[in-house]
């Protein structure tokens, strides 16, 4: 089954962990995105998270 995860991208901070490999062990098919913005993703990039969700239920 295929899996999106976004996440926001932190800029000049580094994370303590890699959001992409975290989901990985659990969904082999992922598809993974971090879009640059605060913590409310639909809200601050609609037609990015929009796209990501389109293309997720494209490819199935």
């Amino acid at each position: 089954m295929p899996v999106l995860a976004i996440w926001q991208d932190p800029g000049d901070l580094v994370l303590p962990f890699d959001p992409r490999q975290v989901w990985a062990s659990w969904a082999p098919d992922l598809r993974a995105r971090a879009l640059p913005c605060g913590h409310f993703l639909p809200e601050e990039r609609p037609v990015e998270v929009t796209a990501a969700i389109r293309d997720l239920l494209a490819a199935r």
